[in-house]
């Protein structure tokens, strides 16, 4: 039975199974290009509305990025700070200027910014809630 193949294999219909399920050889999506993987991609930006105030243009984190931000042991307030600092592509800012946008504006009106990041981003807004207190703890 398909479910029971745990290794790749190749059936004599031509049936690929990875895992759990059957592929077919032919429906298969072309190899991924390597060169292309591994070198430079350009980010999407979208706008972000801050109510009352215009929009701010930010981008997705990459991987390298999520990673690094998340091994620190660092307080929430920080960690919002190089979120972003890091995405943010107009206007830009420094993680001083964040930090006096967070002494200067609603709670609310920042995670706005947060949540379209970690979305962008292909976080789950849940999981960045649960960073929150993670780094809460840490504080």
């Amino acid at each position: 039975m398909a479910d029971d193949i745990e290794a790749t294999e190749t059936t004599e219909n031509g049936q690929i199974y990875l895992g759990r399920g059957p592929i077919a050889a032919e429906d298969e999506a072309p190899v991924v290009d390597k060169a292309a993987l591994l070198g430079g991609r350009a980010f999407g930006v979208t706008s972000v509305p801050i109510p009352g105030m215009g929009v701010i243009k930010v981008r997705p984190l990459s991987r390298a990025e999520a990673l690094k931000m998340y091994a620190q042991e660092i307080p929430a307030a920080e960690m919002e700070q190089t979120v972003i600092s890091l995405a943010c592509v107009e206007p830009t800012f420094t993680k001083r200027e964040v930090a006096q946008w967070q002494a200067s504006s609603a709670a609310g009106e920042m995670i706005i910014i947060v949540n379209a990041i970690l979305e962008l981003s292909g976080m789950d807004i849940g999981a960045g809630k649960a960073a929150y207190k993670r780094f809460r703890g840490a504080s």
